[in-house]
């Protein structure tokens, strides 16, 4: 959604007025002021470090490593490890955003991968011999001697 957005209005004002249109403030994952502005132009890199330089590839790549910066900081600040995983996947395949390598590794924190313990395998092991105890039959009767219709 966008909101008109005057630069004297201060963000937490803005925020405090969402919910009087029954908005609810942890659901907004962040506010910017929007006047056609491409978060990625070298042209915002307005720190004295990057004043001298004239490697525009060099800007390129810093004003692409901040915002993507920022977007992983957008991600974060979502409470629930699945909702961060969606918003995360929406950013690198969706959007494009993010890479999928950014988007791998934070999966891998968000979700890490849990081996199967010794435990599991040996209750699996078990089930296994259990499964096989009953399929085949324990009394002697012959398969015919087995069936459910009344012989004549």
């Amino acid at each position: 959604m966008y909101f008109p957005f005057r630069g004297k209005n201060l963000i937490h004002k803005l925020r405090r007025n969402l919910s009087n249109i029954c908005l609810l403030n942890r659901r907004i994952l962040d506010v910017l002021p929007i006047v056609s502005f491409d978060p990625r132009s070298p042209a915002n890199l307005k720190g004295p470090k990057y004043r001298d330089l004239s490697d525009h590839t060099f800007l390129q790549e810093e004003a692409d490593r901040i915002y993507e910066a920022r977007l992983l900081a957008i991600v974060k600040r979502v409470h629930d490890a699945n909702r961060q995983i969606a918003v995360a996947r929406q950013f690198c395949f969706v959007e494009h955003w993010i890479s999928e390598a950014q988007y791998s590794t934070l999966h891998s924190l968000l979700k890490p991968y849990k081996p199967r313990s010794a435990t599991a395998a040996l209750l699996d092991t078990s089930m296994a011999d259990a499964e096989a105890q009953f399929t085949t039959p324990s009394n002697n009767l012959a398969p015919s001697s087995l069936s459910t219709s009344n012989p004549s």
